[in-house]
């Protein structure tokens, strides 16, 4: 199984998605659907976001869009489990480089 972070989720609940590369790179604003932006916030939801390679493929937690490769053979709990320990991972990894650039702006070395 792979997880891949393809976006983020606006406080208004739109993900912003890049389609295509090159010169025919454009983004696109996505509502989600209210029920959807609010479960999301709490646990891993399947998003209603179409994909052509099939169901379920994008999934959101904590204002996160998520990709998700090769799964179908997990039980969804183990999924879910799965999710929640990428997102968090990501979350602690980001405070712990917050802090870091903190504590060097504060010694001044930078």
């Amino acid at each position: 199984m792979k997880i891949k972070e393809d976006g983020r989720i606006s406080d208004e609940g739109s993900i912003e998605i890049r389609i295509d590369s090159g010169s025919n790179a454009r983004s696109v604003a996505i509502a989600l659907e209210c029920d959807e932006f609010e479960q999301q916030k709490k646990k891993p939801t399947p998003s209603s976001i179409h994909n052509p390679e099939g169901p379920n493929v994008y999934w959101l937690f904590r204002n996160r869009l998520l990709f998700i490769q090769d799964f179908e053979a997990l039980p969804e709990d183990e999924l879910l489990l799965r999710i929640k320990h990428f997102v968090y991972q990501k979350e602690q990894e980001f405070e712990r480089i917050k802090k870091e650039v903190d504590e060097f702006e504060t010694r001044g070395r930078f």
